[in-house]
């Protein structure tokens, strides 16, 4: 096909006023061009103006060395960036939804986790667990600054403080419990023993640091927590992603700018 100027930077192909005539790239050279570049990038053709002088006309948009740069990295339209960067959106959501399942799951069975302040036999002990509340009582003290064991110190200012503040450390208690039994399940275990909770006021302005802690073990007479299904499902879900992905990061990685460089200074020192 001949052209009057060329595809990519728009420059007269022909004899010149000044300087040698400017000429499109040989079908040869043409052909390892499109062999290397995107469907998205290529052009139907190149001049010489497009691939001489690399370094000096660098930021030039008509240069084919500069275009490739700015194509990879994304101020130009690029197809593959664009399809990746969907593709990773979807990753993303996708192993939100798995964590939000896997919470899901360990909420409904931490319900369950038995807990004993000793340690029966017959558990398989696991690993450590432990828990830490900050509570505000709503109570303003001066006395030791250590509320263990609880009913030393709490009990007589509960009684002064009125329902309010029981209130507040009963739920405290109860959260605490709440997330080493969550932690537990995340240990797959079922049980916790030697479950024990300390207390100290923070500087005596009313706020309680409850730490819970114990160990995770299996009763094998009881169910233990499974992730398999989930894990299974997920996996199915995001293995094609991932192969897409790392499919475009291959591609883009034996067609870099060094490469490109590389293959036009290769085919000019043959001219």
């Amino acid at each position: 096909m001949n052209y009057k100027n060329c595809p990519n930077c728009n420059a007269k192909i022909g004899k010149s006023l000044m300087g040698k005539p400017n000429e499109l790239v040989s079908q040869d050279f043409y052909q390892k061009l499109k062999d290397f570049l995107p469907d998205d990038f290529i052009k139907s053709g190149y001049c010489g103006k497009c691939v001489e002088d690399l370094e000096t006309v660098y930021f030039e948009a008509t240069n084919l060395y500069g275009r490739y740069h700015n194509y990879l990295i994304g101020n130009n339209v690029n197809i593959h960036l664009n399809e990746k960067k969907v593709l990773e959106g979807t990753l993303k959501n996708r192993e939100q939804c798995f964590e939000a399942e896997k919470k899901k799951l360990v909420e409904a069975f931490s319900k369950d986790i038995v807990i004993y302040s000793n340690t029966p036999k017959d558990i398989d002990l696991v690993g450590y667990v432990e828990s830490f509340q900050v509570v505000n009582s709503g109570m303003w003290s001066t006395a030791s600054d250590n509320f263990n064991p609880l009913i030393s110190v709490v009990h007589d200012q509960l009684a002064s403080a009125g329902s309010k503040s029981d209130e507040l450390l009963t739920k405290g208690f109860e959260d605490s419990k709440k997330y080493i039994r969550y932690n537990t399940c995340l240990k797959k275990c079922n049980t916790i023993v030697d479950f024990k909770h300390s207390f100290s006021e923070l500087a005596g302005n009313g706020k309680i640091l409850i730490y819970s802690q114990g160990t995770a073990g299996i009763d094998k007479n009881r169910p233990v927590i499974s992730f398999t299904a989930i894990e299974e499902s997920n996996k199915k879900k995001t293995e094609s992603i991932k192969t897409q992905i790392k499919e475009i990061e291959d591609y883009f990685a034996s067609r870099t700018l060094t490469d490109l460089k590389a293959l036009i200074e290769s085919e000019l020192k043959a001219v």
